[in-house]
């Protein structure tokens, strides 16, 4: 559903969802799809960085608090990678005090978020920012 309420469907943005809770990928992803937008759900932050390469994301979603690796050191593996470093991310998390706190420039969503504020969030960054071919990236 869209803000205006009615059913929209998105031109088929890539999106990777990475928390290391499986039924918050699941649930993400599941919402994801319902509103046109195509899926992949990483629960292990180690792998976030070879499963985007796969996938091309056009955005992540990105939980903060992570066992193994937290959002932020799976948000410098991004950017540190020729072919994902301008892939925009959004972090989320569910602890409020995080929001003030981040270190980051990117969008921080905290849970539970609104649906309709994520939709806006994930149209805004992919707008901003539309994906480059690897051969672009290549170049940078």
């Amino acid at each position: 559903m869209s803000i205006s309420g009615t059913q929209k469907k998105t031109p088929c943005h890539r999106v990777l969802v990475v928390d290391d809770e499986p039924h918050a990928t699941h649930v993400l992803g599941k919402l994801l799809r319902r509103h046109g937008y195509i899926a992949a759900e990483e629960n292990d932050p180690t792998k976030a960085v070879h499963i985007a390469s796969r996938f091309q994301p056009d955005a992540v979603l990105l939980d903060v608090r992570m066992a193994w690796k937290d959002g932020y050191e799976v948000a410098a593996d991004f950017a540190s990678d020729k072919f994902l470093r301008g892939v925009p991310i959004i972090f989320i998390t569910g602890f409020p005090a995080e929001a003030a706190e981040s270190p980051m420039t990117a969008p921080l969503l905290v849970k539970p978020f609104q649906i309709e504020d994520l939709l806006v969030c994930l149209e805004e960054s992919i707008a901003g920012n539309p994906r480059r071919s690897p051969a672009e990236a290549a170049a940078v």
